[in-house]
């Protein structure tokens, strides 16, 4: 799992927690959400928990990479 764009997705921690949407667009430091009110947010990864396709629990710290050089450096 690399690429999260189109993916569901849902934030569990504070000050975003209860967001919830698909992204659409990644940088190193951001998610950009659409909400299900058709707002585009922009959460930041660090320090932040998302539950990702129902299924995954992402610490963002954790992909602080631009999403063309994780897919590069996972095996």
């Amino acid at each position: 799992m690399n690429i999260w764009i189109g993916d569901k997705v849902e934030v569990l921690s504070e000050p975003y927690k209860g967001i919830r949407g698909e992204i659409v667009y990644e940088t190193k430091n951001m998610f950009w959400i659409r909400d299900e009110k058709g707002r585009r947010l922009k959460i930041p990864k660090r320090g932040t928990i998302f539950l990702v396709s129902g299924k995954y629990k992402v610490h963002g710290s954790t992909v602080m990479l631009r999403p063309w050089d994780r897919v590069v450096k996972d095996p």
